[in-house]
């Protein structure tokens, strides 16, 4: 069996094939949500509880989880065939940055907070050095742990390399 994979844009690929393919590919990409059943839409029966994040109508998937498609592809056997002119995200498209390069580059900013100097803590400086590495990255943190702080040594590394950032913060 064969999937095709297209770019769409940045953030979404468009993943193709027979119709067998493309079921098993919605099974794979599909979770229940965790307190579902609670929900008004669940209870009205508009909603099953699960999200889908392949789309089998538009055929679409976003384009972080490519990686996931090819593990799918490979695990049940899948010919995949690509849009030569298409870039994608290498799989090896990774920095190795190593814990010491990180917190040097933290504590050299010098950072200061209320007239004291920040003490970056162990998981903060784990978080920004798996940031860095990984290129696209989902950084689960709780409550009063410091994301300020590690969104703002990650910045400040871009910037230093000169390139282009952007913050989007949801109202």
């Amino acid at each position: 069996m064969k999937l095709t994979i297209e770019k769409i844009n940045e953030v979404n690929i468009r993943v193709f094939g027979d119709a067998g393919c493309e079921q098993e590919l919605e099974n794979f990409f599909t979770y229940e949500v965790p307190g579902a059943r609670f929900t008004p839409k669940f209870k009205a029966r508009l909603w099953d509880g699960k999200v889908r994040l392949y789309s089998l109508i538009r055929k679409t998937l976003y384009a972080g989880l490519y990686q996931y498609v090819l593990e799918f592809a490979q695990r049940n056997n899948y010919e995949l065939t690509f849009n030569p002119t298409d870039e994608y995200p290498k799989p090896l498209d990774l920095h190795n940055y190593s814990t010491e390069q990180v917190t040097k580059f933290i504590y050299d900013l010098d950072l200061y907070g209320r007239g004291q100097p920040i003490e970056p803590r162990d998981y903060q400086i784990s978080a920004v050095q798996t940031a860095l590495n990984l290129n696209r990255t989902v950084l689960l943190s709780p409550t009063a742990s410091g994301k300020s702080f590690m969104i703002y040594c990650l910045m400040r590394w871009h910037l230093e390399e000169d390139r282009k950032t952007i913050i989007v913060v949801p109202t």
